[in-house]
């Protein structure tokens, strides 16, 4: 999964339900999804709040599954 998004908090709501959509679809327990979410929303706060003081900029969040991990990257070009 790859999501682009302007670093506008109202704009990382909609991406941490679905990222939590996503995980769901991977059979992840309730628990796990709700853990995975909350931890990808918390990084996109903090690149909203960090990474573009003075100007508009996007972020990132690229999601990968193997058989035994999953992994979520968040990014940004900010400072």
């Amino acid at each position: 999964m790859q999501l682009e998004v302007p670093a506008l908090a109202p704009e990382i709501a909609p991406v941490r339900r679905t990222v939590a959509a996503w995980a769901t679809g991977l059979g992840l327990d309730p628990d796990t999804v709700d853990d995975l979410a909350l931890a990808t929303y918390e990084a996109l706060a903090n690149a909203v709040d960090h990474a573009y003081p003075t100007r508009p900029g996007t972020v990132r969040v690229t999601a990968t599954c193997t058989d035994d991990d999953v992994i979520v990257v968040v990014g940004d070009q900010g400072r």
